[in-house]
Order: C-alpha cells, then structure tokens, then sequence
C-alpha cells in the first residue's frame, strides 16, 4: 500500500515536469516553483523529509511533509504549521497505523470525528464511535459497526430512533432472527421484518405479529407460495389475494384440487386454465364453460406445440382455427406433415420456408406456383440466383435470376 502511494504521487509529479534522483540537478533549476516541485518527488521518491526542507513554498512544504507523514512518524505532522494540514497528517497516520491515538491530537472536531469513525470501522470497535461528539456522526458510526459484527446489542448505542430501527432491520437482512424484529418500534418496519422473516424462514406463525392487515396478508400469501402450502391461503382475508393464492399454488404444484377451493366460478376456471397451461391440459375438462373449455384446449395446444389436444374440441370450426392458431405460432416441417388439408399444409410449408430461409422444404409444396414463389422468395432474400435453379419453369426461372442480378 506505501510504495503504491508512493509510486501514485510520483506519476502526480511527473506530469508537472520533473522527478529527479540526484538533489544536484534540482539545485540547477532556475524557476523556483519548478525547483519546489523536483524536491517534492524527491522527497517523496527516497522517503526522506529533509528534502522537503528545502522548498520555498510554504504550502508546498508542508504538504510534502503531510505526504511523507501518511508511512512516517508523527515527529513529520509535528512540523507542519498550517492546522488543517496537520490535522490532515495526523488523520491520514491514524489511518495508515489503524491507532485512534492519533485522531485525539486533531484540533478540528470535524475531522477528528472522521478519523474516529474509520478507525472504528476499520478496527471494527464501536467504542471508538462513543468518541465521537457530532450525534448523527456517532449514530452513523455504530449502524455501521452493527451491520459489519452483526451484533444488534451496538443499535442500542444509537440515540436517533428511526436510525436505530433501519440498524435492527439492516442486521435482520442478513440474519433472519426474529426477536429482531421485536426491538424495531416504527410500525410499518417492524411489519415488513415480520414478513420478510416469514418468507425467509417459511414460518406463517410469524404473520400472526404483523399489526396492518394487507401486510399480514401479503405475509401469508408469500409464505404460502414459498412452502406450496394451499391452507395459508385461508388465513388471507382479501378475497382476490386469496384466490391468486391458490391459482399459483394450483399452477407450481399441478394439482387441480386446489382449484375447487375458490369460491367465484370465473376465477376458478381461470385456476384450472393456469394448471392446465403449466401441467396437464385435462385439466381443462374442469372448465363446465365450454367457450372457455375450447378456448384453454387452443391455448394449450399451442403452448405445447400439440396439434392433437385440437382434437379434444367438439366444434370443428374452433378445431381448424386450434391448428391454424399453431401453425401460426409453432411452424415447423415436422408439423406441416400431419396437416391433412393440402392447402393448409402447402401454406405451412410456405410460411416455414420463409421464416427458416430454407429453399429444401419449398420442395414439399404442392401447388407449382407456391413451389415457385417459395424458391422466388428465398433466392432473393438471400442473394443467391442459384436457387432459381430449382424452378422448373424457364421463365419464371429466369425472371427470378434477373431481380437478384
């Protein structure tokens, strides 16, 4: 850490125009400012203060001293006039040695409370924050220490009170301990540790201490869905969280059953669309709708890429648009295949062709002419006149050449 200080203050002084090892040459600059500067790398690049002594600066001089002092005795600090910049030498020793002796021979109330709260934190003592005589500094000081040592006994040392609960709730974050959450006195944050403990440690118990009802809700609709657990649902006493509670534990656990604890039918069909989706589409023979019914096969069918869910819907009509809709969403070769329509199956193998740049699967089109304008399509937008050799026809063969050239 010393030398790379060190060798940070030399490029400093590089880029003012002199670093020279040899005090002769300084002595043989004529401009004085210049001469101060070459003593201060030097100082700096032997770790020898007496250069310093020879600057004419005043200020200069002492900040060599200061910059000497950060890796030196305190006797530099000691020869320093400027207050600030003592103060300053004696900080940045305190520091460099981690001893809070230093920071009590700072005279600025300021800076000395600074140093001792690094100090404190670097050492990690809060009773070097007891120190301190600004209050917010020394509240500050030991929030810090409590969140390091994660000990909750150093917030009691906090006199402000909402500093002192975002001290229990930052140390709670990293531990989950509830008896935490018992020493914070804000509502709302004493709340929100309940249920983030809750959450955390899935334990719902912990929801019967939250005082404000949408959080004591959103306490067992979080714990629920993180133990997949369908009985907390009953405990929350808004109507809408309680049925997204049991639709997202239906949906996680693939289990249709607890969709039958939803007492708005609209709401339980949508239970069973969610499972169905995410699970197992018989579970769409639950929906007594049959619009919806229909409409969940459609939407499975497509969702899995499964042209034979289709077949579970009665109305053909509703049945052709299940495969349109995953011709149009999951096209593919392999699915064209099983299309028995030939034109539905020519346009499949169009629109996949197209999508896929692939002039092999324009061979499987039927009708001439989209076998034509299959090729037509993929030569062009590739820039390749070679494909234009697959059309049969001369003309149509040579138009396609032409565009591309």
């Amino acid at each position: 850490m010393k030398k790379m200080m060190i060798t940070c203050l030399t490029l400093i002084l590089l880029t003012n125009g002199c670093l020279q090892t040899d005090p002769a040459l300084c002595e043989h600059i004529a401009d004085q400012n210049k001469k101060d500067t070459c003593y201060n790398s030097l100082a700096i690049n032997k770790e020898d203060s007496l250069f310093c002594e020879k600057i004419q600066d005043q200020k200069t001089k002492e900040k060599c001293h200061n910059d000497i002092a950060r890796y030196g005795e305190i006797t530099l600090c000691e020869q320093i006039t400027d207050s600030q910049q003592k103060d300053t030498c004696y900080n940045s020793l305190a520091i460099n040695k981690q001893d809070p002796l230093f920071c009590e021979k700072i005279q600025g109330t300021q800076q000395k409370d600074e140093c001792y709260e690094w100090i404190s934190q670097i050492r990690e003592d809060p009773t070097l924050c007891g120190k301190i005589q600004d209050q917010t500094t020394k509240d500050s000081c030991h929030t810090t220490i409590a969140q390091y040592t994660k000990d909750p006994l150093i917030c009691e040392q906090i006199t402000d009170q909402d500093t002192k609960d975002n001290c229990y709730e930052n140390i709670f974050s990293n531990n989950n301990d509830p008896a935490i959450c018992g020493r914070i006195t804000d509502s709302p944050q004493k709340n929100e540790c309940y249920l983030k403990t809750a959450h955390n440690n899935k334990d719902a118990t912990l929801c019967e201490q939250i005082t404000d009802q949408n959080t004591k809700n959103r306490c067992y609709w979080t714990t629920a869905l993180n133990k997949e657990d369908s009985t907390l649902c009953e405990q929350i006493t808004d109507p809408q969280q309680e049925y997204q509670c049991y639709d997202l534990i239906a949906k996680s656990r693939g289990d249709p059953s607890i969709c039958e604890k939803i007492r708005d039918q609209s709401t339980k069909d949508d239970c069973y669309f969610s499972a169905a989706i995410y699970k197992n589409p018989l579970f769409c023979e639950k929906i007594p709708n049959k619009i919806k019914k229909e409409y969940c096969y459609t939407m499975v069918a497509i969702y899995s890429n499964n042209p034979l869910i289709c077949e579970q819907i009665q109305d053909q009509q509703k049945k052709g648009y299940c495969h349109q809709s995953i011709l149009l969403y999951n096209t593919g070769p392999a699915y064209c295949e099983k299309i028995r329509d030939q034109s539905t199956r020519d346009n499949c193998y169009l629109s996949t062709a197209y999508d896929r740049k692939d002039p092999t699967i324009c061979e499987q089109i039927q009708d001439t002419q989209q076998e034509y304008q299959c090729y037509d399509f993929i030569a062009q937008s590739k820039g390749d006149p070679s494909i234009c050799e697959h059309i049969r026809d001369q003309d149509t063969r040579e138009v396609c050449k032409k565009f591309i050239q």
